[in-house]
């Protein structure tokens, strides 16, 4: 049964069995003061049970730190601000239950997690954007292979003017095969420009040119330009036509094989 008495010069003497001395010092050594505490290691501040741990300022959560886990990538919902950890995740739920925020990865990344409109506890997830540890940044690319790095459509927009920009290549245009080096939606725009580069496997016959197209979803204008002659590029032409909603850039060699055509197609409506 526990006990207490004074001691002789006011001390207070607490406990079942042996005394324990509780002083001024001693109880301050044992209990957290919010004013500020001297420690000799490190000392921790939560729960002993598994519950959510919030901060409330005048009477409204301000913080949380959760006990859930996050199932999207199994990334753990916990809050760690300047922590050097190798995987620790801030989340901000947008909406009552989706799970959005910002993931620092094994190895300095740091990816911006969208769960894409779903719940919690989906698998669906990708990294919208993501900073690497050599700065390198990317736009739905997990991995960034240079400053920036953007995978998929990049669309500049302006009032009623529409312009996309695509990469495309055909690394194998053989002798006497009609083949497809680009092919773009025809229905969301009326024009097109290819920027080229064509060339042999040995690269002794290369040009650079452009292909300009027009047309109104049956006919089909163009017109070439292009730079002089490395060797001699003459054996492939090229021939944009619509085919299925599609504008699609062909490349036909006549009697030559292994030729690599690289473009970067511009659309306007």
């Amino acid at each position: 049964m526990a006990y207490n008495r004074k001691g002789t010069s006011a001390e207070i003497f607490d406990g079942t069995e042996a005394d324990v001395l509780v002083t001024p010092v001693t109880l301050r050594a044992n209990v957290w003061f919010f004013d500020g505490n001297t420690v000799t290691s490190v000392r921790d501040l939560g729960t002993l049970d598994d519950y959510d741990l919030p901060i409330i300022r005048n009477n409204t959560e301000k913080l949380r730190v959760e006990n859930a886990t996050w199932t999207t990538n199994n990334y753990v919902t916990t809050l760690k601000i300047g922590a050097n950890n190798a995987q620790s995740a801030v989340r901000f739920p947008l909406a009552s239950n989706i799970q959005h925020g910002i993931v620092t990865l094994t190895g300095g990344t740091l990816a911006f997690i969208m769960a894409n409109g779903e719940a919690s506890g989906s698998t669906v997830s990708f990294n919208p954007i993501t900073i690497n540890a050599s700065g390198n940044v990317g736009i739905n690319k997990f991995a960034p292979e240079s400053n920036l790095h953007v995978f998929g459509t990049v669309r500049h927009e302006q009032t009623s003017v529409l312009s996309q920009y695509n990469v495309h290549a055909n690394t194998d245009v053989d002798t006497g095969l009609t083949e497809v080096v680009a092919s773009i939606n025809a229905t969301s725009a009326f024009a097109a420009f290819f920027d080229y580069i064509i060339y042999n496997s040995t690269k002794t016959n290369m040009r650079a040119g452009t292909i300009q197209t027009v047309w109104n979803g049956t006919t089909v204008e163009y017109q070439e330009f292009s730079t002089l002659d490395i060797g001699d590029t003459s054996d492939v032409s090229f021939t944009p036509v619509l085919n299925a909603g599609n504008l699609e850039l062909r490349a036909v060699a006549a009697t030559t094989s292994n030729w690599t055509v690289k473009c970067i197609s511009r659309t306007l409506n």
